[in-house]
């Protein structure tokens, strides 16, 4: 096992992986592979996998030329007016993505509602405490001198 010495594990067992699915390259997979083309096949993976990273951190290392709170920053020779129609498309762009967020979770509660059948009756004993509330809470409001639920508070 000395070729596959300082080979990560994972890259091992994709290694075994690939072999077994003929996704190896060209390979006779009739027979199991040698140690050191097993290795190579390792090395693919692996390979696949820093190449993977390193566009991962080119991207988490990459600087925006666009800020929300300023507008667009300028290119080199973009003119103020190109600068500010680019900053109110961006604008406009925020805005009516939030709307469509708006609309979709509308249209979500809205479906979920339907399917439902609408608002279930609560039954009698909840519907007769309720309706024993708001008949107390409206002779509340009757007698005057500030709002119910103060009243309330101060009676209980």
């Amino acid at each position: 096992m000395d070729a596959l010495e300082g080979v990560p594990t994972w890259a091992v067992f994709e290694a075994r992986r690939r072999w077994l699915q003929a996704r190896a390259g060209s390979q006779n997979y009739d027979f199991a592979p040698s140690p050191p083309r097993l290795r190579e096949v390792a090395n693919d993976a692996l390979s696949e996998v820093r190449g993977q990273r390193s566009t991962l951190q080119r991207l988490l290392r990459a600087r925006s030329r666009c800020t929300w709170q300023t507008g667009h920053q300028a290119e080199p020779g973009q003119t103020e007016e190109e600068r500010a129609i680019i900053g109110g498309k961006l604008i406009d762009f925020s805005k009516s993505m939030r709307a469509k967020e708006r609309d979709e979770r509308a249209a979500l509660i809205e479906r979920r509602y339907q399917a439902t059948g609408g608002l279930k009756p609560l039954g009698p004993a909840v519907s007769s405490a309720l309706a024993t509330a708001l008949a107390q809470k409206d002779e509340l409001d009757v007698m005057g001198d500030g709002p119910a639920v103060e009243r309330a508070a101060d009676d209980g």
